[in-house]
């Protein structure tokens, strides 16, 4: 009887090792947020200024001088290709109800454009980036919805 609750206490402490183990794999696999905020803090510069999502004419995305906006909303960007010229501005304005991550492709690496990654922006905020110097096609998508997906033309 004694031998049983030895072998059935083996088998329990394998189980709690193995969970264990499984559970670091995992944590260490996932991205983290503060490194991936760390590693493109450089290239965004976030502007808390809130958009009007009450009047549908302002919220479209838009070139306005200089600056061409790309606008999210709760089903997606609103145009999801754009034309921008080679080192313009970009910005990005959050007018859905979650938070969203413009990052670019490749889904989840992001290493396509380094510069079109920006940090999470939370309902109401945006926040802007130089685009590429290189003429080309761009692909973007937000990285916590990447069904959400778009291009970026640059000429």
């Amino acid at each position: 009887m004694e031998k049983k609750s030895s072998k059935l206490g083996w088998v329990i402490a394998a189980i709690v090792i193995v969970l264990g183990i499984g559970a670091a794999v995992y944590a260490l696999a996932m991205p983290s947020e503060k490194s991936n905020t760390e590693s493109t803090a450089g290239s965004t510069s976030s502007d808390s200024s809130s958009a009007d999502t009450s009047n549908p004419d302002t919220s479209v995305s838009s070139t306005e001088g200089n600056i061409t906006q790309i606008t999210f909303r709760d089903d997606g960007f609103v145009k999801p290709v754009m034309t921008v010229k080679a080192g313009s501005t970009v910005r990005v304005a959050n007018q859905s109800s979650n938070d969203m991550q413009f990052s670019s492709n490749d889904h989840p690496a992001h290493t396509d454009e380094p510069a079109l990654n920006l940090d999470v922006l939370a309902p109401g905020e945006s926040a802007s980036f130089t685009a590429p110097s290189t003429p080309g096609e761009y692909g973007f998508h937000d990285h916590i919805n990447d069904q959400f997906t778009g291009t970026l033309i640059v000429e």
